[in-house]
């Protein structure tokens, strides 16, 4: 089992940012279950889930042992999903502890208004979904990436940080990278 806690929001402690995470392999969508809800209005029940934060997971030794270690070709988001949900391929279930509270500020590796954060979202969002679905028909798994593409570029006309257009360079530059193979830290320069 894989085991994970409620992450608040460090710099407003009453705020959500993960109960975990859900994704639908059918269309590659993904998201933090309960984002921006009041950490009072979350049942202290511990729950299974598709896959929690890598900022805080408890993982036995053997469950490394058994499915290998977070995919290093991610280098900056997804590969916690990645791992959670190789691991339940594995027969390994993934639980959030309800009562457990962690506090977390994300964006301190990469700024959070960077559109650094926009091009591994896209690239790395694209490699899980083909990753996750390689045994998919053909069609689907291309179905899915124009699905994930398309979600990715509607958010980046949304983001905060920066201007539209290099939001939207950014994302194109990951789409482009995952398309030719590119992976790793030094991609999203």
């Amino acid at each position: 089992m894989i085991v994970g806690p409620v992450l608040l929001v460090r710099s407003r402690p009453d705020v959500v940012a993960s109960a975990g995470i859900d994704y639908n392999r059918r269309t590659g969508r993904m998201f933090n279950r309960d984002h921006g809800s009041r950490a009072a209005a979350i049942s202290p029940a511990n729950a299974d889930r598709q896959a929690i934060s890598g900022c805080v997971m408890l993982v036995a030794r053997e469950i490394f042992d058994r499915i290998g270690l977070l995919d290093e070709r991610y280098f900056f988001g997804f590969e916690d999903i990645e791992f959670c949900l190789r691991a339940a391929d594995a027969g390994v279930g993934t639980r959030l502890a309800g009562r457990a509270r962690a506090y977390h500020e994300g964006g301190r590796a990469i700024g959070p208004a960077s559109p650094r954060r926009l091009y591994f979202a896209a690239r790395n969002h694209l490699l899980m979904s083909a990753t996750v679905g390689s045994g998919d028909a053909r069609v689907v798994r291309w179905g899915r990436a124009w699905i994930i593409a398309a979600l990715n570029i509607a958010y980046a006309v949304t983001a905060p940080g920066g201007t539209v257009t290099a939001r939207l360079a950014a994302t194109a530059r990951g789409i482009g990278d995952y398309l030719r193979g590119r992976v790793g830290s030094d991609s999203g320069r």
